[in-house]
């Protein structure tokens, strides 16, 4: 069948799946939020490094209330990065970007709106590199 001929298109046994952080995720980052966020500063993460710092970076820093986590796996409610993309808790973001919620930034499109994109690999259990 087609299906069973297109299996191994993604993944050959004993290589390594590109995972979706890679793919989606860290696009969306660094398109839109690095002109603020290259650095720690305005925030206490960083979306200016290797697929696997700014992975580290978002999942591991505390916002600056001392509290917040920007990434919470399973819960978007609790990660403040995707509640500021909706415009919660504060300014949304990027301040002055495009509406994550109904901008598909990625190159090329897939039709799927980045803040989803977001929510998606969240609700997912936000895995990494």
């Amino acid at each position: 069948s087609l299906g069973s001929s297109q299996c191994g298109l993604f993944f050959q046994p004993g290589s390594t799946p590109t995972s979706l952080f890679a793919t989606e995720i860290y696009p969306i980052l660094v398109n839109n939020c690095s002109g603020c966020h290259s650095a720690v500063g305005n925030a206490n993460f960083s979306v200016g490094g290797s697929v696997t710092d700014v992975y580290n970076s978002i999942l591991n820093s505390t916002a600056k209330n001392g509290t917040s986590k920007y990434i919470v796996p399973n819960d978007p409610v609790a990660s403040l990065l995707y509640q500021r993309i909706l415009g919660n808790l504060g300014s949304r973001m990027p301040q002055g970007g495009d509406n994550l919620e109904v901008t598909d930034t990625d190159a090329p499109a897939d039709g799927i709106f980045d803040a989803t994109e977001i929510l998606n690999w969240i609700n997912s259990g936000a895995n990494g590199p």
